[in-house]
């Protein structure tokens, strides 16, 4: 047994105080620091008894027993607070401070701890400590200032622990089912806590495992430490940390450094069971930075359709054709910096400009394509009618480079036609009638830059049905040179 040192007596603690200071904690803290204790030992049942006791107004009995080969090693831990806890040194263990037995007994008038070591009775005479032994385990024997409504909440509450394997866990003689995992993910390398030569809590990561459970109806999903509900998560699912997880010191949340390691471990394990609509939410785009490359594509892919594009703020066109032919386009303050930055460096974006504009795709000067009978024909023909469409003389050149991006530009008075990108042609008139359509399309940019605009379309109508009545016709039999 410890003794305590002259130092140890430097403080007294008020219960009281402690206890007012403790009661902000959910009141099934109270059952869950008294089965973690048990259950971070070698048992094989916990059996917990908590019930109304007749005739005593807002008081509960709360009985919580254990069949621990060991008990209490050391009598003194159920008494002494902030002494180093046997258990604070091993991360697949819940203790850190021996704080666990001290907050329930802040929150009761009378308690009993036996042991296999000896019995603590706390009263209004103070602490006894008597020889008084158990074979094994230890039970825990508490009033609680609880009223019935306290009662039925925990009661409710302490069904949402994840009981786990090899151990029975009964509350007031039934037996808590255990729940099997949606998935359970092996060596996963996450933050926890390490104790230093100071015994100080340092922080440090090893690998431990990580269980994805479906929650029951009504239960909002957490972030478990070992079974023990610890953080609010807005995940479809519970996620069982099976070490320390590292918490502030009300045990109530997580670093957001934590938060977003933990939520991309689980990203990447469940990315295949998420629909559009779930991929679109919270958790997932703050999980997106960490998690892997084939997760970020499914994850784009899922939420936006194969195809989608990046918004291009210069080339409102190539964002208006790529909608038109069903993609999405992404605007860039529709995620987070960091998002982007990881779909770009998985080589993920491409943007609507690169892969919808309707415009030259390159800005290289190309020279005339070499004189022949078709390039003089082109350019005589395209500049005759392009200037009755029009009214007024146009120069047209011809490019005949596989480089060039359009089929044709247009700009007031000169027309640019691109003969490889021109559509392949069986014989003279098809080739003749993309030769007409081209020039139609090029004209039309005489009113309207923007090709989906209805001013545009418009255009192309009238210029369209105008061409009817133009005289001159391609008459050139180009069969030599159709490729």
């Amino acid at each position: 047994m410890t003794k305590i040192s002259k130092r140890d007596q430097w403080v007294a603690v008020s219960m009281d105080g402690f206890g007012q200071l403790m009661a902000s904690r959910p009141k099934v803290a109270v059952v869950h620091d008294l089965i973690q204790n048990a259950v971070d030992e070698d048992v094989n049942s916990v059996n917990v008894v908590l019930e109304s006791i007749p005739g005593r107004r807002a008081k509960a009995r709360l009985m919580v027993e254990d069949d621990s080969p060991e008990g209490f090693a050391d009598l003194t831990d159920a008494f002494t607070m902030y002494k180093p806890s046997k258990k604070k040194d091993d991360p697949t263990k819940r203790g850190r401070f021996n704080e666990g037995e001290k907050f329930v007994l802040s929150q009761c008038d009378e308690a009993t701890i036996t042991t296999t070591t000896g019995t603590v009775i706390f009263n209004d005479d103070g602490r006894t400590v008597t020889k008084s032994t158990r074979p094994c385990g230890s039970l825990f024997d508490g009033v609680v200032r609880w009223t019935q409504d306290d009662v039925d909440e925990v009661l409710t509450a302490v069904q949402h622990l994840l009981v786990p394997d090899g151990v029975t866990v009964t509350i007031n003689g039934s037996v808590m089912d255990g729940r099997l995992p949606v998935t359970v993910l092996d060596n996963v390398s996450l933050s926890t806590l390490r104790v230093a030569e100071d015994g100080s809590f340092k922080p440090t990561k090893r690998q431990t495992t990580v269980e994805v459970v479906v929650p029951q109806d009504g239960e909002t999903p957490h972030i478990y430490e070992m079974g023990i509900p610890v953080v609010e998560i807005d995940t479809p699912w519970h996620i069982n940390v099976g070490q320390k997880v590292p918490l502030n010191r009300d045990r109530d949340n997580v670093t957001p450094a934590y938060r977003r390691a933990l939520l991309a471990v689980v990203l990447d394990a469940t990315v295949d069971l998420l629909d559009a609509e779930e991929t679109s939410n919270v958790w997932v785009t703050e999980a997106m930075p960490e998690a892997s490359a084939e997760t970020l594509k499914t994850v784009a892919d899922t939420r936006w359709g194969k195809g989608w594009v990046v918004h291009t703020p210069t080339d409102p066109e190539a964002n208006a054709n790529a909608a038109s032919h069903g993609m999405t386009v992404v605007h860039g303050a529709s995620l987070p910096a960091s998002v982007w930055t990881a779909l770009r460096d998985n080589d993920l974006t491409s943007s609507s400009a690169s892969e919808y504009s309707l415009g030259p795709k390159s800005g290289k000067d190309f020279p005339d394509a070499p004189q022949t009978p078709l390039t003089d024909e082109i350019q005589r023909y395209v500049g005759s009618v392009a200037g009755q469409l029009l009214g007024f003389r146009h120069t047209v050149k011809v490019i005949d480079d596989p480089d060039y991006g359009c089929q044709g530009q247009y700009s007031h008075g000169h027309i640019t036609i691109g003969l490889q990108q021109m559509p392949a042609a069986k014989d003279a008139a098809s080739f003749a009638a993309s030769i007409d359509s081209l020039i139609i399309h090029e004209c039309a940019h005489r009113y309207e830059s923007n090709h989906l605009s209805t001013a545009y379309y418009e255009a192309c109508c009238r210029l369209g049905a105008k061409i009817r009545t133009i005289e001159d016709r391609w008459t050139m039999d180009t069969a030599e040179y159709l490729r």
